[in-house]
């Protein structure tokens, strides 16, 4: 087994779902069923990598991060979209997400071969990220630029859990989740908080998606392999919470990074070792679905005038 391997594509995959973890986390804390994260990280992809095309010949390797930033501010712009119908047009949240994922992943399936031929000046038939991970540490499968993200994703996610764990605008997220109405009485304006919450979904489902095609390299083939779906799935494992969903995020990494090496250095087979870590996940989920406590508001648009 080849341990840096696995430790170096461990880190980026649990970076990955954290962050789309979190995504769903802020979007759910403010009762607004998230399904679109998946679509939003397609678009994200396909930003870093049209940038990234645009950009590469230009920037050292540490430059990844800028097309990661320019990726997470226009998936910002792009999630508003869904934020719209289900904040102010009250649209049904799983037809709204839906529609984004559809709409996301067609733009992108077809974007992502005219594009990239029209970038690569005909070098490539598809777009491709362009950078790639880079920097010995411990071999050569373990790199800086891993290490780099994870500390990088380790912060936000410190960084947010205080903000909902000791300040008062984390106390009105949650609230809002459980008794939209109860914190409209108290004078504090929901829809705002609400714009504020998905505003940061947007964001981290924008670092999620990016971190994704940096880490595989190669052509973008218009997808994220279902990975924002997967997070919803972590989220509810997480019991909606923060130390929770981290852990599972990490746990579901490492055995899928863990039986994909065991494909190679073992012989297992690959449909096999693809549907374990799989098959774990969805145990857990049943093993600890009665000590989920979601927000009681999930999916349910507010209403003022029922106060």
């Amino acid at each position: 087994m080849n341990f840096g391997k696995v430790f170096n594509l461990t880190l980026l995959l649990a970076a990955v779902l954290i962050m789309a973890s979190l995504s769903g986390y802020f979007s759910e804390r403010v009762g607004i069923a998230n399904i679109s994260i998946d679509g939003q990280m397609i678009f994200s992809a396909l930003t870093f990598c049209i940038f990234s095309e645009l950009s590469y010949s230009k920037l050292s390797d540490y430059g990844f991060i800028i097309p990661m930033l320019l990726a997470m501010i226009f998936t910002l712009i792009a999630s508003s979209l869904f934020a719209f119908l289900t904040i102010n047009l009250k649209t049904d949240q799983i037809v709204a997400g839906t529609a984004i994922n559809m709409t996301f992943l067609g733009l992108a399936t077809f974007l992502t071969g005219p594009l990239g031929q029209l970038l690569s000046n005909g070098l490539h038939t598809k777009l491709q990220s362009g950078f790639l991970p880079f920097g010995e540490i411990l071999n050569s499968q373990v790199y800086a630029s891993t290490l780099i993200i994870f500390i990088i994703v380790l912060a936000i996610l410190c960084g947010l859990f205080m903000m909902m764990k000791f300040t008062p605008f984390g106390l009105r997220l949650r609230a809002i989740g459980n008794n939209p109405n109860a914190v409209d009485a108290q004078g504090i304006n929901v829809i705002k908080y609400q714009w504020f919450s998905l505003s940061i979904s947007g964001l981290l489902a924008g670092l999620a998606g990016a971190i994704y095609i940096y880490s595989i390299g190669g052509s973008f083939i218009g997808n994220v392999n279902g990975f924002g779906f997967l997070a919803l799935a972590i989220l509810i494992a997480g019991s909606w919470k923060i130390p929770f969903l981290t852990l599972m995020a990490i746990f579901f990494a490492f055995l899928t990074e863990l039986f994909n090496d065991l494909t190679i250095t073992a012989n297992m087979d690959q449909d096999i070792a693809k549907v374990i870590p799989y098959g774990i996940t969805l145990v857990a989920m049943i093993l600890f679905s009665k000590y989920n406590v979601a927000p009681k508001n999930i999916g349910i648009p507010f209403d003022k005038s029922k106060r």
